[in-house]
Parts: structure tokens; C-alpha cells; sequence
């Protein structure tokens, strides 16, 4: 039997997920995170101030160019790479009882695993409390932003709890993908794959084809937007220096933490449920 790593697609994901680990990007984006740091104190008006106000906002924005590309290209794959993934991952196994039996031990653990990351999050938001330090006018002007590009819909809260169930089928599958409700995009997606496996290999091959070159093509687009990382934080954190100063930063800072403490709790989690129900000894590596 041909493993996945022996496959176009299984070769492709490797050669793109190689090319980001050789290249040493923790590295390189901690360096372009303080080299962002400093250039943006050294022309904040808060800080060193060697430009005129106007003429370091305009270096900033140009600065801040590489990091504005950098999300762009993120944004632009990450639906197509979901959709891809997940009707490639369910149609490959290739069984219905495979995908039965799986299901009904995804979805206690996905339950379990999600409130206790609730729990952990809801932990240290008020051990920390680091929306304390944000700056009232930073959080104005995010949110008059995003509702400057948001999409008027109904809200979630309006909805009965029928209205809830139907609302996560997706009538109109281009609509959640504009909207980026991922909820509904996942659901369609799980859709697609289980109906995959439902159809003769004939019929079903070209949409798997298509599903195959979408995640190749995401991934490789991936790995480009990964080269320019070191510069799009070096550009985004030096713009952003210079807009707020460096007091907001830390601010904002406080907040990174916190999620980084939070991910941490959740690795351990992780760790600690491998160790007792899969029977692995996580502390010894694999020969």
C-alpha cells in the first residue's frame, strides 16, 4: 500500500514543510522582531523621534508593506487550504465505519479539550487581566475598524436555538466563504468528504484531483509567504512602534504573553492525554 508520504501530494507538503523548517524562521522573525522594535523607537515621536512625525508615519506604512503582503497571502489560502484538507483527509479513509468509529471518539475528546482550553483562557484572562493595560483609543480603533469591514448579518445571539442548528448548513457555500464563517465552511467541507466516499472511485477521483492541486498549490504559496516573514514582522512592529510608541507596545505585549502562556497550558494538556490513553512515553524519543 502506497503511504501518503510516497504520493505527489504527501511529497509536496514535505518538500514545502522542509523548506520552512531549513530555513530557521524562529530565528529570523525574533531577530526582525527587535530590529522592528528598536527602528520604530527610534523614529516614534514617543521615543528618539529623528524624523518628523509625518515623514516617519510614511516610512512606517512603507515598512509596514512587507507585513501587510505577508497577511494578505495568508488570508487569501487559508479557505481554499481548509476545504482542501479536510475533504482529502475524510475521503481518503475510505470506509464509513472507519469514519464512524473515528468520529465517535473525535468528537468526546474535540468536547473535553475545548472546555478545558475555555477554562485555562478564562484562568488567566482574570489572573492577568492584560486588557487593563490596552490603551481605551487602541481598542476604539480596532473596533471602529472592523466594523468598517465587517458584513452586516444577523447576529448569533438573535437566533433561536433551531435558527442556530440550521444556521451551520451552508445554503450558500461562495456566501460563507466571503463572510469567512468558517463554521459553515467546515461543515460543507465534512459534507463533501463523506459524500466522496459514498460515490464510485470513478466519479469521485476528479474532485479528489482538484482537492490534491488546491492543498499542493496553498502549501507551496504558504512557504513563499514564510520567506518574507523575518521582514513583515521586522516591517509591522517598526509601523506599529511608531503609530502607538512604545508604551502601547508593551501593552499589546502583556497580551501576547498571556496567549503564549495559554498554548503552553494547552501543550501540557496535550502531552498529559497522550501519555495516559494512547500508553506513550513522551519523555523518551521515538527510535
Amino acid at each position: 500500500m502506497t503511504t501518503d508520504k510516497q504520493t505527489p501530494r504527501g511529497k509536496s507538503l514535505t518538500e514545502s514543510t522542509q523548506d520552512i523548517m531549513d530555513q530557521k524562521l524562529w530565528l529570523k522573525i525574533l531577530i526582525g522582531m527587535a530590529l522592528g522594535v528598536f527602528v520604530g523607537f527610534l523614529l516614534s515621536q514617543d521615543g528618539l523621534a529623528l524624523l518628523e512625525e509625518e515623514k516617519a508615519l510614511i516610512l512606517g506604512e512603507w515598512l509596514g508593506l512587507p507585513g501587510v503582503i505577508f497577511l494578505g497571502l495568508i488570508k487569501m489560502v487559508i479557505v481554499p487550504l481548509v476545504i482542501c484538507s479536510i475533504i482529502l483527509g475524510i475521503s481518503e479513509s475510505g470506509d464509513l465505519a472507519f469514519l464512524k468509529r473515528i468520529g465517535l471518539r473525535i468528537i468526546p475528546y474535540f468536547i473535553c479539550t475545548t472546555a478545558i482550553s475555555i477554562t485555562i483562557g478564562l484562568l488567566l484572562v482574570n489572573i492577568i487581566n492584560p486588557g487593563s493595560f490596552i490603551q481605551s483609543n487602541m481598542i476604539d480603533s480596532a473596533m471602529a475598524s472592523e466594523a468598517a469591514g465587517s458584513i452586516p448579518t444577523t447576529r448569533f445571539d438573535d437566533l433561536t436555538i433551531p435558527q442556530r442548528i440550521a444556521n451551520v448548513i451552508p445554503t450558500n457555500p461562495a456566501k460563507a466563504q466571503v463572510e469567512r464563517d468558517m463554521l459553515q465552511i467546515v461543515i460543507a467541507s465534512i459534507l463533501v468528504g463523506i459524500a466522496l466516499i459514498t460515490i464510485p472511485a470513478k466519479s469521485a477521483k476528479p474532485m479528489k484531483d482538484l482537492c490534491m492541486s488546491g492543498q499542493v498549490l496553498t502549501m507551496k504559496i504558504i512557504s513563499w509567504a514564510m520567506a518574507i516573514a523575518p521582514y513583515a514582522v521586522f516591517g509591522l512592529l517598526a509601523d506599529i512602534t511608531i503609530k502607538t510608541g512604545l508604551e502601547a507596545l508593551l501593552s499589546v505585549g502583556l497580551y501576547a504573553i498571556t496567549v503564549l502562556l495559554g498554548l503552553a497550558c494547552m501543550l501540557i494538556v496535550y502531552l498529559v492525554l497522550i501519555g495516559a490513553f494512547a500508553k506513550f512515553n513522551i519523555f523518551v524519543p521515538p527510535i
